[in-house]
C-alpha cells in the first residue's frame, strides 16, 4: 500500500481536492470525455487515480481545478444552488427547439459535458448554451 499512496490518490481525495462530490468524480473517472486520461487502480474494492494521470486531466481541462480551503467550504454552501447552473434534457431541449431525444443523443456524442448518473444527468448551462450558439451559427 505504501508503494501505491507514493503514485496514487485515492478517488475520494481527488475529489475533494476538486471540491466536488465522490460520485461527481466517479462519473468523471468512467463516463466524461476526461475518462481516457485516468489510470486507475483498484485496491481493497477503493479507486485509486494515479497522480500523473490526476495532473494530466486538471491540464487538459478548466472546469475543475483545485480548491483552496475557504473556496470548498463555499462549495459546500452552494451545493444547493448547484441546480441553476446546471440543467435538465427537457430544459435543454426546450432552449434548442429540439426534443429530449436528440439531446440525448449529443450528450451521447460528448458536445457539452454533463455530471450526474443515468435519468439524473444535469447539463452544464453554460456550456450548453455556447455550445448551442456555435452550432446554430454553423448550421445556419
Amino acid at each position: 500500500i505504501t508503494d501505491l499512496q507514493a503514485d496514487f490518490i485515492p478517488l475520494h481525495e481527488a475529489a475533494a481536492l476538486l471540491g466536488i462530490t465522490k460520485e461527481k468524480m466517479s462519473v468523471i473517472t468512467r463516463a466524461s470525455r476526461f475518462k481516457d486520461c485516468f489510470e486507475i487502480q483498484v485496491f481493497e474494492d477503493k479507486k485509486w487515480i494515479s497522480k500523473k494521470s490526476f495532473q494530466h486531466f486538471l491540464n487538459a481541462q478548466s472546469v475543475y481545478q483545485v480548491v483552496k480551503k475557504s473556496e470548498q467550504v463555499k462549495q459546500d454552501n452552494q451545493e444547493s444552488m448547484e441546480t441553476k447552473e446546471y440543467i435538465s434534457r427537457s430544459e435543454a431541449a426546450a432552449l434548442a427547439g429540439v426534443t429530449s431525444g436528440t439531446i440525448t443523443k449529443w450528450m451521447q456524442m460528448e458536445r457539452f459535458s454533463c455530471v450526474g448518473a443515468g435519468k439524473v444527468l444535469r447539463i452544464n448551462r453554460k456550456e450548453f448554451l455556447q455550445w448551442l450558439k456555435e452550432y446554430q451559427e454553423g448550421a445556419g
